[in-house]
């Protein structure tokens, strides 16, 4: 996904995220948990370089 759209995810609340010194920052653990429920992230997406 675009960083774009993580950030986007984030303020919606869509995705387990939150603000430190003004940035977004997330933990592993919940990004893998939530990864497995929802459905584009199921997709194969490019990585980024």
């Amino acid at each position: 996904m675009h960083p774009y759209t993580i950030r986007r995810l984030a303020r919606e609340k869509k995705i387990p995220a939150f603000r430190a010194g003004g940035r977004w920052r997330f933990r592993k653990d919940d990004i893998e948990q939530w990864s497995k429920s929802y459905p584009f992230a199921k997709e194969k997406v490019r990585s980024e370089k």
